[in-house]
């Protein structure tokens, strides 16, 4: 008999209730400039199917000579991914090392990535780093000097790895 009383008090109170459920149909940052379409209605000429850096770039950015420092094509588009695609790959389709990305930036002094990052890491340790005073909105200071700089660096050469094709 206790558990009907409180079954029906428990839908009699869910059933006055209005919650604000809209966040379950949320899709997170993918849909903060609009609805999340799925490549709905994407033209033929939309749609890809990629095997490589390259080839993804061109489909996100919608042109063969695009890189990664123009503004994206905003086309609704489908785009299917064969195989494994190297993010580290040169234009000449061969993989790159750290130590090659490293070679764009002489000035760094560094010859081996390993030895860089350690002192990266050893220099930004968030433990540490994060200790000094807040920043005037309550963050900590952004990451800076010359490690940092180089770091900038070496991610532009990954941006565009064109200067070493001739691999």
């Amino acid at each position: 008999m206790k558990k009907i009383v409180l079954s029906l008090a428990v839908a009699t109170a869910l059933t006055g209730c209005k919650w604000d459920i809209s966040s379950l149909g949320a899709d997170g940052w993918a849909a903060v400039d609009g609805p999340v379409t799925g490549g709905e209605g994407s033209e033929q000429s939309e749609i890809f199917v990629v095997t490589n850096r390259q080839e993804l770039i061109t489909a996100l950015y919608g042109s063969e000579d695009a890189s990664l420092s123009n503004e994206p094509s905003h086309e609704s588009k489908l785009i299917y991914i064969k195989g494994t695609i190297d993010l580290a790959e040169n234009t000449a389709g061969i993989s790159m090392s750290g130590d090659q990305f490293m070679q764009s930036c002489p000035q760094s002094g560094y010859q081996d990535y390993d030895a860089f990052y350690a002192d990266y890491r050893d220099t930004y340790n968030p433990l540490e780093w994060n200790k000094q005073d807040l920043a005037s909105n309550g963050r900590p200071i952004p990451v800076h000097g010359f490690l940092e700089e180089m770091r900038a660096c070496f991610q532009k050469a990954q941006q565009n790895p064109e200067f070493n094709s001739e691999l």
